[in-house]
């Protein structure tokens, strides 16, 4: 019976440390990727994807750099100020694209299942 409660006490501290463990490289993983999201790396996707034009890639270039600090802080904060976080930042950005382009990034963002806005929006 001891040993019974031993392999069920080291069963117990495996899992409990697997879940710390995880939640920390989740952490760091969100972070990191947050940090290689550059405004200019961010910009330069959309440009691809939507033939963004030079001026309007250097908006969302702008938009992106204004809003990065609010989201990384959100990031750290909780999830649901990071989701309103980035509603914001989407928001900014669909203003400079035309309406086709808002169209694509609108099922590009529905194809991540992110927190897209409504197509409605201007």
């Amino acid at each position: 019976m001891n040993s019974r409660r031993r392999l069920i006490a080291g069963f117990l501290i495996m899992m409990i440390t697997s879940a710390v463990a995880g939640g920390l490289f989740m952490r760091w993983w969100t972070l990191r990727e947050m940090e290689v999201n550059r405004p200019h790396v961010v910009a330069e996707k959309f440009q691809s994807q939507l033939g963004l034009n030079a001026a309007q890639t250097k908006r969302v270039e702008a938009s992106v750099a204004a809003h990065l600090k609010e989201v990384r802080d959100a990031q750290r904060r909780d999830l649901k100020a990071l989701a309103a976080s980035k509603r914001k930042l989407s928001a900014a950005v669909r203003t400079v694209f035309t309406p086709e382009q808002r169209r694509q990034y609108d099922e590009f963002q529905a194809s991540l299942n992110t927190d897209a806005p409504p197509a409605a929006q201007p």
